[in-house]
């Protein structure tokens, strides 16, 4: 069987990640089938003017191009924050961020709860957590937390509020 190398340039907005302005794209097909499609064959090379093969060749070509990884799409997990109590009062623990405070629930003394943080507070910058207890005019606020989707907050609650602490997990 004899072949005949079908060689094209593919334009630049069809090749991706193409190193030139244009990419050349070679493939060799039995001369029968280049005749069948209206080609002709001189030389045993097949003329460029094969407009029966284009749609074939385009999708070919599109093979032919660098396909880049997949991009990293955000994680639809969510922010969980782990508080442990070990003052001496309940604490009402807040989160705050994009301007929106959040009550997120009460852990009463010597217990440990788990919270969601909802994901408008963490869409757009960081946030910021508060525990109160219920009984105190004292508090504890975590400073800014840049939290991505997944996170695991750590919140220990010290006898003395401000030895508290914040602790992010991936």
């Amino acid at each position: 069987m004899r072949l005949s190398e079908l060689e094209w340039i593919v334009p630049a907005g069809l090749a991706r990640h193409s190193p030139a302005p244009h990419n050349r794209c070679s493939v060799l097909v039995p001369t029968n089938v280049a005749h069948r499609y209206g080609a002709t064959v001189k030389g045993g090379q097949v003329l460029r003017s094969v407009w029966a093969l284009v749609p074939c060749l385009l999708l070919w070509a599109s093979a032919c191009a660098k396909g880049g990884a997949d991009e990293p799409r955000p994680s639809d997990s969510p922010v969980r924050v782990e508080v442990t109590n070990q003052h001496a009062l309940p604490v009402e623990i807040y989160a705050f961020g994009s301007g929106i405070s959040q009550r997120l629930g009460t852990v009463d003394p010597g217990m440990d709860a788990h919270f969601v943080i909802p994901a408008n507070l963490t869409r757009s910058g960081s946030v910021e957590l508060q525990a109160s207890p219920t009984a105190s005019s004292q508090r504890f606020r975590s400073g800014a937390l840049l939290l991505a989707p997944g996170t695991i907050v750590e919140l220990n609650v010290a006898p003395r509020l401000f030895s508290s602490t914040a602790t992010l997990r991936p």
